[in-house]
């Protein structure tokens, strides 16, 4: 025949093609539009060249209802393909699309029957030219409803197409454009087909409207990822991600970017393409090591966590990078709020602990200063009484005699028993000792009290002024030498107070039995009262057994939370971080 028709074909099986790269595409509901676009076009011009070369008007006529039978639908997938592009989910919904295509369904069944009522097509007739036969066509009022109907709506996809386009990112403008000028173009050739031009020009129009059309598409697949997943993504994953996403190339180009990017990092158009260093606030982040660490930055009011990733392409190199952003600034506010609340209520605790054990001393005194003044009195006249009968100068019979002399005695064991509690319960040494002075005070005390030798070891680096500091080391000293002397039957206590770094380090062992099994073990009174004193001094109270056979008490003690007031050691020391005793003094009884 002539050389357009052969290019029909070739426009044929160009349609097909674009059909099946369209069915190779991801998952995508845009695809599968696209798929029926093209086979609807592919449908349509193969209908129409059939149409061409049909020898008789009722085979002619045959062919154009059969062209007819898809080509109205053309416009509507178009519109969709829009739809979607643009992702307005709104339109997308059953009712909408059934009445987008409820003209081109109206418009091909009036033309399947038109024998009956002639309102498509009022006559058809066979015309002649120097190249061949062709269908002539006398338009009815349907046809031109269509043809209304496609001009429409060719123009709102080219609108709408025309409007994501300005708003749109740079990746997503490309995908734009190719949509908007089928559009255009099915829109130009559509208003040409509605004028009366010559047959060769009735030829030329469509098998170069397919060309451009089929040719951008597949151009635009194949090239500019149309339809792939990156309008998916980008519409259903990045652009609703409560974290900022920038992609970057294996130089640290800018390559994309998500909305909390533009929203946080005050990313723009011109963001494409600069270095990342080059962008405000980012300028910390590393991307030139192997795996680079996470690292919170802070841009303007917001603190933000990034995480650094890289792409790998087949051969496990790095072809990019993705940065993703994480808004901590509710943590961080949050995590303060808590640490402030949590160091308020520890100061409180703190507090509460120091004026106990004031008042826990304070009572020890009173009662102390009671025995002494009191009992103490009372025993004491109580002995010179006996000391004064026994001395007169005529004395009782001779066998109340040595019971006199063993009451004397006993009165006498009692009264210096009893000094020596209420000097230890007062601590009467402090109001004029130093501490190291009331220590070995309390040694040579503890030898004729509890018959126990105490063996001190006092670094000379040591100094301890404050005497509440060295009212609570007494206490946790002396009670555990009464312990080991009770309970563990110790016949000698070696003390140590050594400067170890920064911390003072306190020992204290015996040669007295050992610790019971963990199973059998529990926490007394005078234990918990070492424990507790020992986190009024912001330190560590650790009591377990020593090879061979002795029981070793260590206590640790920054030595800069010893010049703080009880009530500020908070501050610098964890009380809920301080482990409990690991093997509790099993024998530990209230004193």
């Amino acid at each position: 025949m002539f050389w357009p028709l052969d290019t029909l074909w070739l426009a044929v099986g160009g349609a097909i093609a674009v059909a099946v790269l369209a069915a190779l595409r991801p998952a995508q509901s845009g695809s599968r539009v696209l798929f029926f676009t093209m086979l609807c076009i592919a449908s349509s011009l193969f209908c129409y060249s059939m149409g061409l070369i049909a020898p008789d008007h009722p085979t002619k006529l045959a062919w154009n209802k059969a062209e007819y039978a898809t080509e109205p639908l053309v416009p509507g997938l178009i519109m969709v393909l829009a739809l979607y592009h643009v992702r307005n989910q709104r339109w997308l919904r059953p009712l909408p699309l059934l009445a987008l295509f409820c003209v081109p369904l109206f418009a091909i069944g009036a033309n399947w029957t038109n024998d009956w009522h002639h309102l498509y097509y009022k006559s058809t007739s066979l015309g002649s030219t120097g190249v061949g036969t062709y269908l002539r066509r006398v338009r009815g009022p349907i046809f031109w409803l269509l043809h209304v109907y496609v001009l429409s709506i060719l123009g709102l996809a080219a609108g709408l197409l025309l409007k994501h386009w300005r708003h749109a990112p740079r990746r997503q403008r490309r995908g734009s454009m190719a949509f908007f000028i089928s559009a255009g173009l099915l829109f130009v050739l559509d208003s040409m087909h509605l004028f009366h031009f010559t047959m060769e020009q009735t030829l030329i129009m469509p098998y170069l409207g397919a060309t451009a059309l089929l040719g951008l598409l597949g151009w635009a697949m194949l090239r500019w990822r149309l339809l792939d997943l990156a309008p998916l993504s980008r519409s259903v994953l990045l652009e609703h991600m409560t974290e900022a996403l920038l992609v970057l190339d294996k130089s640290g180009s800018v390559l994309d970017f998500n909305q909390k990017a533009i929203d946080w990092l005050g990313c723009s158009d011109s963001t494409y393409g600069k270095v990342i260093h080059e962008i405000p606030g980012l300028s910390q982040l590393r991307i030139d090591i192997p795996k680079p660490p996470a690292l919170s930055l802070r841009v303007g009011s917001r603190l933000l966590r990034f995480i650094v990733a890289p792409f790998l392409d087949r051969r496990g190199k790095v072809a990019g990078w993705v940065l993703l952003g994480r808004d901590e600034t509710r943590e961080h506010e949050a995590s303060l709020a808590l640490r402030a609340a949590y160091t308020d209520c520890a100061r409180a605790l703190q507090q509460a602990l120091t004026q106990a054990v004031r008042v826990q001393e304070e009572e020890q005194r009173r009662v102390g200063q009671d025995l002494h003044d009191s009992i103490c009195q009372d025993l004491a006249g109580l002995t010179r009484s006996i000391d004064l009968l026994a001395s007169l100068p005529h004395p009782p019979p001779a066998d109340f005699q040595p019971k006199l002399q063993e009451l004397a005695r006993e009165s006498s064991r009692i009264l210096k028993a009893t000094r020596t509690l209420a000097h230890d319960l007062a601590l009467t040494d402090l109001g004029f000792l130093s501490f190291e002075d009331s220590l070995s005070a309390f040694a040579e005390h503890a030898e004729v009290w509890l018959g126990i030798s105490v063996d001190l070891n006092l670094d000379d680096d040591v100094s301890i002024r404050d005497k509440e500091v060295s009212c609570l080391l007494l206490r946790i000293i002396r009670e555990a030498v009464v312990n080991a002397s009770r309970h563990g039957h110790a016949k000698k206590v070696w003390v140590a107070i050594l400067k170890q770094n920064s911390n003072l380090l306190i020992t204290i062992s015996n040669d007295g039995l050992p610790l019971p099994p963990k199973d059998k073990v529990r926490e007394g009174l005078g234990l918990r009262q070492m424990q507790m004193r020992a986190r009024l001094l912001g330190g560590t109270l650790t009591l377990q057994n020593q090879p061979p056979n002795s029981v070793l008490l260590e206590l640790v003690i920054p030595e800069s939370l010893l010049l703080l007031p009880a009530e500020d050691r908070v501050r610098e020391a964890n009380i809920s971080s301080i482990p409990r005793t690991t093997a509790p003094y099993a024998r530990d009884t209230a004193t």
